[in-house]
C-alpha cells in the first residue's frame, strides 16, 4: 500500500526515503526525505482516498 500512495505524481529519478508511514483508515500521513533537483528535504505528507485512488492532499517540507 505505501508504493500505491507515495507514487511519483511526476516523472524522474527520485529516490524517497520513508521515515515514518500510518494509515488512518482513509487517511494517511507520511514523513520522508526527498532529493530533487539536487537539494535533499524533509517532507511530511498527508494523503486521502477518494474513490478508491489515494490523493496528495497537502505537505510541508524544509532543506534536511
Amino acid at each position: 500500500m505505501q508504493a500505491e500512495i507515495l507514487q511519483a505524481p511526476r516523472p524522474g529519478a527520485r529516490e524517497t526515503q520513508i521515515e515514518s508511514f500510518h494509515i488512518y483508515g482513509n487517511r494517511a500521513a507520511v514523513t520522508c526525505v526527498a532529493p530533487d533537483s539536487g537539494v535533499i528535504t524533509h517532507n511530511i505528507r498527508l494523503f486521502a482516498k477518494e474513490g478508491g485512488d489515494w490523493r496528495l492532499l497537502g505537505w510541508a517540507n524544509e532543506p534536511a
